[in-house]
């Protein structure tokens, strides 16, 4: 079954900046929980990623769309963060989006 795939719990982070008077203070708060596929990406991927000047490690996968800004949100699963390198992605199961370890 098809829902039976969608068992990863990811939770989706907002970053939020706010200035004081030592400076900035970045902070990333809980927006969302999401049901998708975490899949770490296999060393040929990377490799071709990396000749590209990206460094990938894990690829994530939504059945429903996904709108975010990049930069601007983090992905947390188990205890990885993982932060999106490209925007997400359509494709006929559903959206996926390439990320790296943080």
């Amino acid at each position: 079954m098809l829902s039976n795939i969608f068992k990863d719990k990811v939770t989706v982070k907002l970053k939020t900046r706010t200035l004081g008077a030592t400076g900035e203070t970045v902070t990333y708060s809980p927006v969302e929980t999401r049901w998708g596929r975490v899949i770490p990406v296999d060393v040929k991927t990377q490799l071709a990623y990396q000749q590209l000047g990206s460094v990938i490690t894990h690829k994530i996968v939504f059945r429903q769309d996904v709108t975010l800004t990049l930069g601007d949100y983090l992905f947390e699963w188990n205890t990885k963060t993982l932060e999106p390198v490209n925007p997400p992605q359509a494709f006929a199961g559903g959206y996926f989006i390439i990320c790296k370890e943080v």
